[in-house]
């Protein structure tokens, strides 16, 4: 199984995803070819039961990511914690800015992307 776990920064991500044993933090992979979603999708295939944790702000993205994953079921969580609760919890130097930013591009998971 997969679980795809996306939400804005601060949200819970991570700490959601410490109940899962193979997790995929996106903010630790590196592009591969320059796209940072296949080096995810790599990563993915490898796994028969993993959670992969990020930001993940667009269907394309996470489309692709749900694509790339052949070993059965797949599930998508979205963190949806209020902008303010996310700001208030800044603690990594991201800053008010990118969370906002984020806040603004994401767009809500949905049946469609797989």
């Amino acid at each position: 199984m997969m679980t795809l776990i996306c939400g804005i920064p601060n949200a819970g991500k991570t700490t959601y995803s410490s109940r899962y044993q193979n997790v995929v933090h996106t903010d630790d992979v590196l592009p591969v070819n320059c796209s940072y979603t296949a080096a995810i999708c790599e990563i993915v295939q490898r796994y028969e039961d993993v959670c992969v944790e990020g930001i993940l702000c667009t269907a394309r993205e996470r489309k692709a990511i749900v694509a790339s994953y052949n070993h059965g079921r797949k599930v998508c969580i979205w963190i949806d914690t209020p902008l303010d609760v996310c700001i208030a919890r800044e603690n990594r130097n991201r800053g008010e800015i990118i969370i906002k930013n984020c806040y603004s591009l994401f767009e809500p998971p949905t049946i469609a992307e797989g």
